[in-house]
């Protein structure tokens, strides 16, 4: 037992008992408290390190103190390598936090395009994962549908996988099995995107299809392509340097000389198509008839050809603008 406690056992201490009147009382009992160890005495620090010690501590938590200007260039850095999901939650932050920062205004615009960028990558991650369920319910199908059914399935994911930049061209081979009467379908529902800036994919697939179904297509139909080959042709002839590049190619397809092939194509499209197809056709003529040749060659002390070859240009891609 701890010497420093006493026993109260057998009574209180002679010390503790006083006299007072008929005899004697018991004194208060004292309190007895462990003694303190030397280890705990010098562990207490003077006041003046203590206060060294806390101004210390104050001063490395300001230090680490995420700043403003450090939040914006997060969110900057981020915005520039494309991180737009990053980007956003560094300007929401700086937003919400100081609000009344010089910078708050900048940082508004950097959340917005961030937002705007995020979402459309969030489209595309949808677009990916639609496609993949609709590959694998293609796989489920196969053994279970018509040829034709499913050949307008598969063709109608490829459509969707290629996006309405590519439209047919992308997936060719794709739209080439399918029926002329399907085809014909999703061309006049506008299902078939037909992608006007790639003249030449047009005509290598126009000659492609032909080659495949002209002995089963419908005239209404076979009015249709040809009206595709008309327009594809008539870029042709208006964009020179293009053209002078692809010639082998147009001959390949049958197409050269560009201005009798487009006329030859347009009477087709007018003598078998409907009226909607019919009157395209004629606007398209009323211009070939103005403009004569499509195979005048280009002047070479032209000005305009002088600026775009110091500017520099690929002539394949040289496509008269519409």
């Amino acid at each position: 037992m701890n010497s420093n406690y006493k026993s109260n056992m057998s009574g209180p201490p002679d010390s503790c008992l006083k006299s007072c009147g008929n005899g004697p009382k018991r004194a208060t009992q004292q309190i007895y408290m462990p003694a303190q160890s030397p280890m705990k005495k010098n562990l207490r620090l003077p006041k003046s390190v203590f206060f060294y010690v806390m101004l210390a501590i104050l001063f490395s938590l300001t230090t680490w103190a995420i700043t403003p200007n450090e939040v914006f260039e997060d969110g900057r850095r981020a915005f520039t390598l494309g991180h737009y999901r990053d980007a956003y939650a560094h300007f929401s932050e700086f937003e919400k936090t100081w609000p009344a920062h010089p910078l708050n205004d900048r940082a508004l615009w950097y959340l917005t395009l961030a937002e705007i960028r995020m979402e459309a990558d969030d489209k595309r991650d949808d677009a990916a994962a639609r496609l993949a369920s609709f590959t694998t319910r293609v796989r489920r199908l196969r053994d279970k549908l018509p040829t034709a059914d499913l050949d307008e399935l598969t063709a109608s994911i490829e459509l969707l996988r290629a996006g309405e930049g590519s439209g047919v061209l992308a997936s060719r081979s794709a739209v080439l099995n399918l029926s002329p009467d399907v085809l014909g379908h999703l061309l006049i529902r506008g299902w078939l995107p037909v992608p006007e800036n790639a003249p030449l994919q047009i005509l290598g697939w126009a000659a492609a299809w032909e080659q495949r179904h002209a002995a089963s297509e419908p005239l209404v139909l076979k009015a249709r392509i040809q009206l595709m080959r008309a327009k594809a042709l008539w870029r042709v002839g208006i964009s020179p340097l293009a053209r002078d590049t692809s010639v082998d190619l147009l001959k390949s397809w049958g197409v050269w000389p560009v201005s009798g092939a487009m006329l030859k194509a347009l009477h087709a499209a007018f003598n078998d198509g409907d009226p909607d197809i019919k009157r395209e056709a004629a606007l398209l003529g009323l211009s070939v008839e103005t403009v004569g040749s499509l195979e005048k060659p280009v002047k070479l002390g032209s000005s305009w050809l002088r600026y775009l070859r110091e500017r520099g240009i690929y002539d394949r891609e040289a496509w008269c603008p519409r």
